[in-house]
């Protein structure tokens, strides 16, 4: 198939088009076009048949037989009635929705849900559950705070239950009456939701969040991206872990009512959990895993080493030509970055973009709206570019589904930032392709930045004496440290110097020899007047972001050989994670494995936490010809999350003990009807269980009517709630069949349920006689309604 342009400018000269794969005939002012085939550059051993097959798959779209299909389930009462969903995305989300909707007090949630998941909804849950409480989301860039903010904003569109202001994202170039709104907002329980980066949510919003708490109007601490903690918190940006410290703080302050902390991520690792349950365990010392990891099935990889920059530099600039649109070029270095960038638009390509750490907010967002055809407020727009080169600053949490190809002119210096890009392909389901070109140089770059930049023990033990030697002595435990404290090796810190000394104390914390907590506000002193009082809270925000309270728990915190001891045990931890995944991005680079069982095994921290190969091509897999099923070398089935032991809360009320059951029957069909569903209301009122059994979907929503804010869990068959812990309740069918057998087994295991059955029903072991004539815990609905 041929195709006819113009010879004149704006069309490409003769030279480009055959750069581009193109075979160029003249014919008068006009080209005849034919497009050759072209691959990314595959090894001698490699199938080209199937590399080929997996490049056309991206052109397929839609049509592919590889793009993503995941399975609905049902919604339960509780998500239709909070966000007017009919069915849940996948049983993954079904799962984390019913363990966020289940979570108490203090509660502290991890969840590992994939791309396309619908990990968003999760996150609001808790905020439309409780209208009178404010969820803070802590998000890691300005980007991501108002692209949230876009479609929240979208939600609440047309309902009169937004936030006062109308604004959701809390950031820097914010107009000051529009932050002074939010924060009072904060404070007064209105402002449903706040994103916000983790520097705002501990610095700005801190004073305003810890009097949420004590107000017992603070309801959600949502940290999005959660493996960041690890990945940015352990060096250039330190607030992400200094987060732990003011969510000590508002547990404390919010008492009964403490937020529930929840962490939300696609890729979670070793290295990562560690952290997270250091920093993030919940009030009870617990941290609930829901564990719905999987690894992407869109994108196809392609790997090919270069001899110098000009060979790589040449190669990209023929990917960036051919490969399928819009496209990523990701560098490692600043520099590299509009190199290249420079480099493409030389050779005719105008529609390119650079986005950098260095990039201000104003380019970053018309780099991302010109790219995606889509303005910040949700109006759609001409496109301006089809190639953003970036740094990896860009496209974190990035809401553009449609990026077909992302190259990396590098080597990632971790396997994470690696797998993360990539995944910034395909997010609408279909085929995508992760093209990567490198040099032995591009290594050592990435060796040298795959070390994390931690202080020394000796350097580290003088700022924590320091520290400590001028800390304010609040308890027998607890110091109050001022992180503008210098060593003396120092006669001027500025900030960097404090920076060091959050490190410094962030290290410890992972040692177990301090915890964190934020600085809490001044108790009122009796007799203070209440412009004493503001006076007073100015004087201390305005440098609360200085001060630390440590609570000690190592009595040997002060003894130098023993913190250098703990401190470096530590530090080994850390640079052992480091070592084993830099092996694993060289066994990555060398394709002596299908790449889909590198990243499962990275991202399998532990026994019970496991991610499944996936594979729909690589160099290892199209060398030694794996067997090809729908287009994949490896389709694990969707995630279904075990979450026994996170789902429902409370005690079932009617049972004399929690490890009791209870039968409540009805007398006929008009007190079954008349009573029943306003006895399960006033139980799911008490307590969260799940609900299982014959009822229609009028009592369904009845029931949910009836308990609002309160998730009712229910689903007809049972699937696999008979043997989760929690409390169940069971509702017979009105027909007489037997008891089922999940049920009798759950009386046997001695875990709470209360059923309810007719009168009629015959006994499981002798029926002869009625199921209520043979078991002492029993009541009449009549009477279970009154004891409630």
């Amino acid at each position: 198939m041929s195709m006819r342009v113009q010879r004149a400018i704006p069309f490409p000269s003769s030279q480009e088009w055959s750069e581009a794969h193109c075979r160029v005939a003249r014919t008068g002012d006009h080209f005849e076009i034919v497009a050759d085939a072209w691959l990314p550059g595959i090894a001698p051993d490699e199938s080209r048949t199937e590399a080929t097959d997996q490049l056309d798959d991206v052109y397929r779209l839609g049509q592919s037989s590889s793009r993503r299909r995941l399975e609905s389930v049902p919604a339960d009462p509780f998500w239709s009635d909070l966000l007017g969903f009919s069915a849940y995305q996948s049983s993954a989300q079904k799962q984390a929705a019913r363990a966020v909707a289940s979570s108490s007090p203090g509660d502290s949630l991890l969840v590992v849900l994939p791309t396309g998941h619908g990990k968003t909804a999760i996150a609001w849950i808790r905020m439309l559950q409780s209208p009178a409480s404010v969820t803070v989301v802590v998000v890691p860039t300005v980007i991501l705070a108002l692209d949230m903010e876009r479609r929240t904003k979208g939600f609440f569109r047309g309902r009169r239950d937004g936030s006062p202001s109308g604004r959701y994202a809390y950031t820097g170039a914010l107009d000051s009456a529009v932050k002074e709104s939010i924060r009072r907002d904060i404070r007064e329980g209105t402002q449903r939701i706040v994103f916000a980066s983790p520097e705002a949510v501990v610095t700005g919003l801190s004073a305003s969040l810890i009097a949420a708490a004590e107000d017992g109007v603070l309801g959600t601490l949502v940290i999005d991206e959660a493996h960041l903690v690890e990945d940015w918190g352990s060096e250039f940006r330190p607030e992400f872990q200094s987060l732990a410290g003011l969510r000590q703080v508002l547990l404390q302050r919010a008492g009964a009512n403490a937020p529930v902390t929840l962490m939300l991520s696609a890729t979670i690792g070793e290295r990562h959990l560690l952290t997270l349950e250091t920093l993030f365990a919940g009030s009870d010392g617990a941290l609930g895993v829901i564990w719905g990891s999987a690894l992407r099935t869109e994108p196809a990889f392609f790997a090919n080493s270069c001899l110098d920059d000009s060979e790589r530099d040449g190669r990209v600039l023929e990917a960036v030509m051919c490969a399928p649109r819009p496209l990523i070029v990701y560098t490692t270095k600043v520099r590299d970055a509009a190199a290249m960038a420079s480099m493409l638009r030389e050779r005719g390509l105008s529609r390119v973009a650079l986005v950098t750490g260095e990039s201000t907010e104003s380019d970053r967002r018309a780099a991302i709206e010109g790219w995606r055809g889509q303005a910040s407020d949700g109006r759609l727009i001409d496109t301006s570019y089809d190639v953003v080169v970036g740094t990896s600053a860009f496209g974190l949490g990035l809401d553009f589904s449609e990026v077909r190809t992302v190259i990396h002119a590098c080597v990632p210096e971790t396997l994470d930032r690696f797998y993360q890009e990539v995944g910034r392909s395909g997010r609408d389901g279909l085929p995508s392709m992760g093209i990567a070109y490198w040099t032995d140089q591009d290594f050592r770059t990435a060796r040298s930045m795959s070390r994390t930049t931690l202080i020394s023990p000796k350097k580290g033990w003088k700022r924590w004496d320091v520290m400590r030697s001028n800390a304010t002595q609040k308890s027998a435990r607890v110091l109050s440290l001022d992180l503008n404290s210098l060593p003396p090796y120092l006669s001027e810190g500025f900030m960097q110097s404090a920076q060091w000394n959050l490190r410094t104390l962030n290290l410890m914390a992972r040692a177990k020899l301090i915890r964190l907590s934020q600085a809490g506000p001044p108790d009122a002193v009796p007799g203070q007047s209440r412009t004493e009082r503001e006076e007073a809270l100015q004087t201390f925000y305005k440098d609360a972001w200085s001060r630390l309270d440590v609570t000690l728990l190592d009595g040997l915190a002060g003894d130098e050989g023993h913190w250098r001891e703990r401190v470096a045990a530590a530090t080994d931890v850390l640079r052992r994670l480091e070592e084993e995944g830099f092996a694993k991005l060289i066994r990555m680079t060398n394709a002596s494995e299908c790449i889909g069982s590198t990243l499962a095994a990275h991202y399998s921290p532990r026994r019970g936490l496991l991610t499944e190969r996936a594979c729909r091509g690589c160099s290892w897999c199209r060398s030694n010809h794996q067997l090809i099923t729908d287009g994949f070398y490896a389709r694990p089935p969707d995630p279904d999350p075990n979450i026994n032991g996170l789902l429902g809360s409370g005690m079932l009320p009617l049972l004399s003990r929690p490890e009791t059951s209870m039968g409540v029957w009805w007398k006929d069909v008009a007190d079954r009807r008349i009573n029943l569903p306003t006895l399960l209301a006033s139980i799911l009122r008490r307590c969260i269980p799940a609900f299982i059994g014959a009822l229609d979907a009028e009592e369904v929503r009845k029931i949910q009517r009836l308990a609002p804010g309160r998730p009712m869990i229910f689903n007809e068959s049972g699937e696999s709630l008979w043997t989760q812990e929690g409390p169940l309740v069971y509702v017979h069918s009105a027909e007489g069949a037997p008891l089922p057998d999940g049920l009798v087994d759950r009386f046997q295991d001695g875990l709470p349920t209360v059923y309810c059955f007719g009168e009629n029903l015959r006994g499981i072991d002798n029926p002869d006689f009625n199921h209520v004539d043979l078991v002492s815990n029993q009541m009449s609905l009549r009477t279970a309604l009154g004891r409630l």
